[in-house]
Order: C-alpha cells, then structure tokens, then sequence
C-alpha cells in the first residue's frame, strides 16, 4: 500500500477560542494528497441567576447555585443584578467560567486563567487571577449571568512550505499550537479548485461541519480559527491520506 492511500486521524485536544487569540491546528500533508478537518464547535446562550444572599461564597469566591448551568471552562459572560453586585465583581466587565461543578463557577479575567485553573480537595479553585469576592451585594437581589453573544466566528484552511512549527504537542504528522509561533506571511489560503468550501467560513455551533480540500503539493496544512465577540468551543479532528 502506497503512502498516499494511507489514512491519518489524529483527534486534538478541546480548545476555546476567543478575541485577540489565534488558535490552530496543523497537518504535515508531505505525504498526503487530500486531506479533511472535522469540526464540532459549542457555543452556549444560556442565561442563569443565583440569589446575592444564598447564591455567593465569599469563602470560596465562587457562584454556588448556578443550577445545572451547562457552561464549560473559558466560556466568557458578564454579569448584571437587581441591585449592586458582591464587592469584587463589576458590570459591564467580560469574565470567564472555570467550572467547579455541574451548579457551581468560579470567575477569572482571563481565558488562559480559567483555562489554567485547579482545584484543592474540596474542590475550591486556589489558581491566581479568579476574582476575589470580598463582601455581597445589595440583599435580596438577584444576580443575572449572560454568555458574551458571539459574532465573527470563522475558520479557514491554510497552505504553507516554509516553516518549522513549534507545537505544544505532536501526534505522527499531527501538530497543533496556539500563540505567537509562527508569523502570518508563512501561509496562503486554500483556494478554489482544492477545497469545495469558501475560504473564509462561519463556524457552525449547531452542527458538526467538515472542510477538506486535495493538497496540490504544499508541506503543511492548517486550519485557522478567529472570532469576534464571545467565546466558542471546539473539538478537531483532522485526517489524511
């Protein structure tokens, strides 16, 4: 059996996206004539509430009746309330979940901080940047928690010859990284004739989408994840042969 008729499948790690990140995934396609990317991307809307009284751990900082939420970790929101909000938190501010539980959160101000966060064995986050709530809000209001709306979630797949990734893990010819590794002018777009899907492309979040494309002779191969506003979840898997 030649080299071009065997199949690669590597799934990569779950990864959240959000703005100013760039996130992707790459293939070494040199011995590959076609290759595709499945993508399935989760994207949450759902509103909660929990009670300024019952709801806030000021030991724990954290959100404790948040019930059957649903949200995942580095999911970003922002918070409202009937009347002030527990000393630490602020309106009008983007945070993002580490969940500690199916009823419980805990907030941090970055992505990489949620992303980042552990738990001791009480199962109480001790990971620096979660906000600190030092006192509750005005009692017997109820505090609101809206998922940042996302807007400007696409992918894209990308040629390139000329350069040496430097990934954050390596499956056979799977590699994947997420940062500054590599600079913009290294890759070309798919273009028309390779790949049966626009160049740019929203991400679906209700349903799983799968992008392929024949490689004329590049390589490496990546897909490219960007968004706007909001955060969104994805999980790859990526193939070739």
């Amino acid at each position: 059996m030649s080299s071009l008729n065997r199949v690669y499948s590597h799934k990569y790690p779950t990864t959240v996206i959000e703005p100013g990140s760039t996130v992707w995934f790459f293939m070494d396609v040199s011995s590959m004539s076609f290759i595709s990317f499945s993508v399935i991307a989760r994207n949450i809307t759902t509103v909660r509430t929990v009670a300024n009284d019952t709801g806030v751990s000021i030991a724990n900082d954290t959100l404790d009746t948040v019930t059957a939420h649903g949200y995942f970790t580095g999911m970003s929101v922002q918070l409202t309330s009937t009347g002030t909000l527990p000393t630490g938190l602020a309106l009008a501010t983007t945070y993002f979940v580490y969940v500690n539980s199916d009823n419980i959160i805990t907030l941090f101000t970055t992505l990489a901080q949620a992303l980042a966060a552990t738990e001791d064995n009480s199962g109480v986050s001790t990971s620096p940047g979660k906000v600190n709530i030092t006192a509750l809000g005005t009692a017997g209001s109820t505090i609101t928690i809206t998922p940042v709306t996302v807007s400007g979630a696409t992918y894209k797949l990308q040629w390139s010859n000329n350069f040496e990734p430097v990934p954050y893990f390596q499956s056979g010819p799977f590699l994947g990284a997420s940062g500054p590794f590599i600079t913009a002018g290294n890759f070309v777009d798919v273009v028309a004739g390779e790949s049966a899907s626009v160049v740019t492309n929203t991400i679906n979040t209700t349903s799983a989408t799968l992008v392929s494309a024949n490689n004329p002779g590049y390589k490496y191969c990546r897909i490219l994840f960007s968004i706007t506003t909001g955060s969104v979840q994805i999980n790859v898997d990526g193939q070739g042969k």
